[in-house]
Formats: structure tokens, sequence, C-alpha cells
């Protein structure tokens, strides 16, 4: 296509103001849309100046324009895609309001990238707008990644906060995994999760949960002193309390978790406890059955006032002492699935909504009444056109519902919507469980 980034020596990198960082020729990014438009995906090409950076544009999937179909893999079937176009634009850099990860849909398959499900910002490549497919050396994860940058630089921030978030949701999703009932809290003695994380990345945490309108996660002030050992001569042993206030942020509330989900994607607020694996199959191959007990943070309706650093309520609490380490707590909650049959994907979309009980069953079982069993609830969530609803209220057949996901850069944008088929949500609601 022609377009690729170019890296020019006398032009100086791109400011992000809310992350304090630069972005360099190559990284993919997220530019506010007009007239309440969605925020779409962009990678730099050529930075002249903060006034003029040109960007190259992404447009979303659509499988029926080049006669192909959707990826139907597990874990990466609800995973957004985009096809790279040769349209660009000229932004300036306070246009640029987030930063965006889009990887090959090879490396996606095979595993060499993993993308947890329900993780914002994060998008899968495979063609053009004309349905051919993407080179291998074209239209990199990284600008680092580059030939010429990899001389400059081993890393850069995109890059790094992939990898810190990566590494907070592994650990968080083997945590809501396990098979021990203890849960981890600032009331217990299980000792909390310390991951190693720098400025930068706790940065882009806290002003991820502090971005919205509807939810904005506030950040308290804590104590976090802790105790030093030092060696002295002789090998004498002494131990010097250091005082450090850190930061705390608590996701406690439905809102709050449906915006970490957003972060660091669904399996770190809810997971399916695990089992020992089969000889022949995998961890990674087991599925959802019944009677299988699933680990929920369990969101509340508004938040603990006043704020108690030390709670035995439902939430996600992460302390950064504010050096090098987070301490993350999880407290949550157990329960049983019944389901007439398993769903295709690990964890059902019910039970990352947190409002339904686990022990309804949430598929056509035995019943005298269909209706009884399939029927549309308010606060059922479906998704229609890339979108997620919740509805809101019934009328006869036509339903309404508000638009959650993805947020709109326009305050005044109107999220509402009537679906005049309530058989169609029903079909969209049954689609996502």
């Amino acid at each position: 296509m022609g377009l690729e980034p170019v890296f020019d020596d006398d032009s100086p990198p791109c400011y992000m103001g809310v992350y304090r960082t630069y972005l360099h020729p190559g990284a993919f990014v997220l530019v506010s849309g007009d007239k309440g438009e969605e925020c779409a995906c962009h990678r730099i090409l050529e930075i002249r100046d903060s006034d003029n950076i040109i960007l190259q544009k992404f447009t979303h999937f659509v499988g029926r324009n080049i006669n192909q179909h959707a990826i139907s893999e597990p874990h990466a079937k609800y995973i957004p895609e985009v096809c790279s176009s040769i349209t660009t634009c000229t932004v300036q850099s306070k246009e640029i309001i987030d930063i965006a990860f889009v990887f090959k849909a090879k490396a996606v398959l095979e595993g060499t990238v993993r993308i947890a499900q329900g993780m914002a910002n994060s998008f899968i490549l495979r063609f053009d707008v004309n349905g051919h497919i993407i080179p291998e050396k074209e239209c990199l994860p990284f600008s680092c990644e580059y030939p010429r940058n990899k001389a400059k630089f081993d890393t850069s921030f995109p890059r790094h906060i992939w990898n810190t978030l990566n590494k907070l949701h592994r650990e968080m999703a083997r945590i809501m995994g396990r098979t021990a009932e203890r849960a981890q809290g600032l009331f217990t003695k299980a000792p909390p999760i310390k991951i190693g994380i720098d400025a930068a990345g706790w940065r882009y945490l806290t002003a991820k949960a502090m971005d919205g309108e509807d939810c904005c996660v506030p950040v308290h002030k804590v104590n976090a002193n802790s105790t030093l050992r030092w060696t002295k001569p002789a090998l004498a042993i002494t131990k010097v309390k250091e005082e450090r206030t850190g930061e705390l942020m608590r996701f406690e509330t439905d809102t709050d978790l449906v915006k970490l989900c957003g972060i660091m994607g669904e399996t770190a607020t809810s997971n399916v406890r695990a089992r020992p694996p089969n000889k022949k199959e995998g961890v990674e191959d087991r599925q959802l059955n019944e009677n299988d007990g699933v680990n929920i943070v369990e969101g509340s309706n508004e938040r603990e006032d006043p704020f108690l650093r030390r709670t035995q309520r439902d939430g996600v609490d992460f302390l950064f002492d504010g050096r090098d380490t987070v301490s993350i707590y999880l407290r949550y909650s157990m329960y049983l699935y019944k389901s007439t049959a398993p769903p295709s994907d690990l964890i059902l979309a019910a039970v990352l909504t947190r409002r339904k009980p686990l022990s309804i069953t949430v598929m056509e079982g035995e019943s005298d009444s269909e209706e009884d069993v399939q029927a549309v609830c308010v606060e059922d969530e479906f998704s229609h056109d890339g979108c997620l609803y919740r509805v809101t209220s019934i009328v006869n057949d036509s339903v309404e519902a508000i638009c959650f996901y993805p947020k709109h850069v326009n305050p005044l944008f109107n999220r509402l919507r009537t679906f005049d088929d309530k058989y169609y949500v029903l079909e969209k609601i049954m689609d996502r469980l």
C-alpha cells in the first residue's frame, strides 16, 4: 500500500500529556471522533511537529464487504477486528487520547500474543479494506519492532504498558481460578499479590481508572510504611522502618469492575475454579460445565462511605508503594454454575455483569413455559453492531437499551436506543451467554 512510517531523526516524537510520555512513528493510537462518533484506531506515519501528525486510519472489520468470515476461535472470537486503509489524516497531538494494541491474527491464533477477553483498546488485524492479507513485515504492533528503531531503543511506551497489563492480568486470573477457599483481602492473613511496576505503569492505570463521567475511580493516599533489613559489618542485621505514602485504588461497584475488565480483561474479576487438568487435555481446553465453581468479585451499587482501608466487601484494591511495587488485594465469592448445556466460551456474560445469581438456569431447561426461561429482563446486556447495550425498559414488544461500551467522546451523544423487535434482542442476549 505504500503507507509505512517515516523515521526522521530531526522531527521530535509525539508527546502525550495524559501519560507524560512520547510516541514514535509506527505506534497505534486512538483519536477522538467527530460529532459524537466513537474513537477510531489510527497508526502514526509521520511526526512533523506537535500540530502536524500524519495518521493512517484503520476501519472496523465487516466480513461481508470482503467475503471473509470472522474469527471463530473461542479465545479470539470477541476481540474487535480492524482493517488497514489508504486514508490518512493530519491531527494535533492533543487529539490523540489513548494508545491502542493491534496484533496480527496469526500471532493471536497461534498463542504468541494473548489478548484477554474484554480488554479495551485491543484489536486484531488480518486484511486491508480490499481483502488482501497484511504482509508479515508491515503494520508491526509496536514502533520499537521496526528495524530502524531497534538500534535506538529496546522498548516503547505501548509495549511497556502491554507487558505490564499482561503481567497483572496473569496473576489476577491465576488467583481467581484457584480452588482454595481462602480469599485474599486486607482483612485476612493471606498475603497480597506483589508485582513490580514502575511509575509509568501506575500512571497509566490511574489515568484509565479516573477517565470517565459514569465511572471515576478515586485514588486515596494511604500509609505505605515498610521495614527494611540492613546488613552491617560482621554480618549484624538491623531493621530500619521506612515511612512512605502510597496510593490506593479500589474497584468495588459494578461500574468500577466493568472498567477494570476493560483495562485488564474479564478473567481478572471472575474465573472458573481450576480443576486438575486431564492428561490428554490441557488447562486451556477445559470448558465451563454444570456444577462448576466460579469465583466472582461481586460489585455493589455504591461506594462504601466512609472509606475504610480494611473492609470485608468484595472488591479489588491496588496499592502502589510509590516506588516500584503494587500490591493487589482480591476479595471475591464462589458460586455454583447451573445449566443444561455448557457455553462455547469460558466465562458467561451473565457472570461478568454480576447481576444474576449463577444458580439460575440461563439456558433452555426443563420448564413448562419457555417464556419463563427465555425472557428479556431489565439489566440484561447484549451486543449490537460492535457495541454493548444494557436493557433499561421493556414496553410490549419493544426494548429500550443504553449503550455503555464503547464510550463516546461527546457527552451529549444520545446513547439510548429503542429496538422494536424484542426477539432479536433476546437472540443477541442468548448469543452472549
